[in-house]
């Protein structure tokens, strides 16, 4: 009894290490997939600005390209200064105009050197009509829509003009998919909708699936190599938890997991001016992301199954332990406590009982006539009566009695917190247990014994010497008695 409560008390508490090791094993690694995924996602927003710059300076090239040929055209240079004559210049521009528009540079404007507008080609009739020139208002707040780039234009040394070509976000992220085969899309700050009025030029909006804050430069049709009903379930899932990150204006990215497949989305923002513009967003399906959950779970797979062999090595050098102690502390025919574990437990509950003035008895008893078993019977049969007595014996002591092989067929039982008295009827209760128990081949078999108080100041080996001359008066009486010491 004692070895399987030490046993169990034993496994459950390494079982709750091991519980406690596997749950911080998994807070650990949650943390490194996350670490992992966070750098990862880092390295996607610098993907994508890497693409928005190199987009950019291949377009910075195109228009480099085309200044030169401006300012090679020497009769146009003049026609500028003469800025009297709109129509001319605009006519003398229309073919390098048509010739941007074939790569989407759909915007190019005139100005004097003081800022004064001369014409805008991508509204040509405004070149012609002072009432609509009134629109160019709002310039300064739409041309924060466009990815502009501005030239000097000199003449004899003077400069004479500005000219700027643009092109919308829009157009470049058409690009960006052009370039780097994923999906793109620009979003714009509501307030810069407002800024602009609902409809300026060619700007036409509509309001984003990622927040209401947010519109789309609805130009032309967005639909790309990526189905578009996976691209909206990509936005509806992520739409409530980057609300907040999105009116922050700094740049992030997402995964998500769309039936089986993860995409990163990732949010550049666009700022001019210190003018929060909006985000140019790419979204790409990357399993790279499920990788990290692969490593997750094998991290965590690992980690237990070495906790667990951790737990097995040190379960069974317990066990062994226990064992050993056993073998030195328990009769290995009985399983009682042998004399040496006795002397310990004997130490133990003298002082106790000398120190509360709490009474202490024991019961020496043996088997009558047990060596004539063993000659009728042999050995082994004797060795079944002791183990059949032992198990009576448990049954019919308490939790905190003691139970003791005392050597051959002899027994001793200490009885804490048990006068005399009490330890006569216990004595009793067991001696009447063995006389109506059938033995296995013995049949009926009868103990005697011997019972003494501890008196205080009086040592263990004192009051078990009472016992044994009470235990020979028990024999002397006629044997299958209990006689209680003088």
């Amino acid at each position: 009894m004692i070895k399987n409560s030490k046993t169990v008390i034993l496994f459950i508490s390494l079982l709750i290490v091991v519980i406690i090791g596997i749950i911080g094993i998994y807070f650990y690694f949650s943390k490194d997939k996350q670490t992992r995924i966070d750098l990862y996602l880092s390295q996607k927003i610098d993907q994508l600005r890497s693409e928005y710059r190199v987009t950019k300076y291949s377009y910075q090239h195109l228009v480099s390209f085309f200044y030169d040929m401006f300012y090679d055209d020497r009769e146009l240079l003049t026609l500028i200064t003469q800025t009297s004559n709109k129509k001319r210049v605009y006519q003398k521009l229309f073919p390098y105009y048509q010739k941007l528009k074939k790569y989407h540079i759909h915007y190019l404007s005139l100005y004097k050197p003081d800022g004064t507008l001369i014409l805008n080609m991508n509204k040509p009739e405004l070149a012609t009509s002072s009432k609509k020139l009134s629109l160019n208002n709002k310039k300064n707040m739409a041309n924060k829509l466009l990815i502009t780039f501005q030239k000097p234009i000199y003449y004899n040394n003077h400069l004479i003009a500005f000219i700027e070509l643009a092109l919308s976000y829009d157009i470049f992220t058409k690009e960006l998919q052009k370039l780097f085969h994923a999906h793109y899309e620009f979003i714009v700050n509501k307030l810069m909708v407002e800024g602009i009025a609902f409809r300026y030029g060619i700007y036409s909006f509509i309001q984003s699936e990622y927040s209401p804050f947010f519109y789309y430069e609805k130009i032309s049709d967005k639909s790309d190599g990526i189905y578009r009903k996976t691209i909206q379930k990509i936005k509806l899932k992520i739409r409530n938890t980057i609300s907040n990150q999105l009116l922050q204006y700094k740049n992030f990215a997402k995964s998500v997991e769309i039936d089986g497949n993860y995409y990163v989305i990732t949010f550049l923002a666009i700022n001019k001016n210190k003018f929060n513009v909006g985000y140019i967003v790419s979204i790409k399906r990357d399993n790279n992301i499920k990788m990290f959950d692969t490593i997750f779970w094998q991290n965590i797979l690992l980690g237990s199954i070495l906790i667990l062999f951790l737990f097995t090595i040190l379960f069974y050098f317990a066990i062994s332990r226990i064992k050993f102690e056993e073998m030195a502390t328990v009769d290995k025919l009985t399983g009682l406590f042998n004399r040496h574990k006795f002397q310990e437990i004997a130490e133990i509950e003298i002082k106790r009982s000398h120190r509360h003035k709490r009474p202490l008895s024991v019961i020496l008893f043996d088997i009558d006539h047990f060596k004539k078993i063993n000659d009728t019977y042999g050995h082994d049969i004797g060795d079944v009566v002791l183990r059949e007595l032992a198990k009576i014996i448990k049954q019919n002591i308490r939790k905190y009695d003691y139970a003791i092989r005392w050597g051959g067929e002899e027994f001793l039982i200490l009885t804490p917190e048990t006068d005399e008295k009490q330890a006569f009827a216990m004595a009793e209760k067991l001696r009447k247990a063995v006389e109506s128990h059938t033995f296995p081949e013995v049949g009926k078999v009868t103990i005697s014994l011997g019972v003494a108080s501890v008196d205080p100041n009086e040592s263990i080996d004192q009051a078990i010497k009472k016992a044994d001359n009470a235990l020979y008066g028990s024999k002397l009486g006629g044997r299958n008695k209990t006689t209680v010491a003088l």
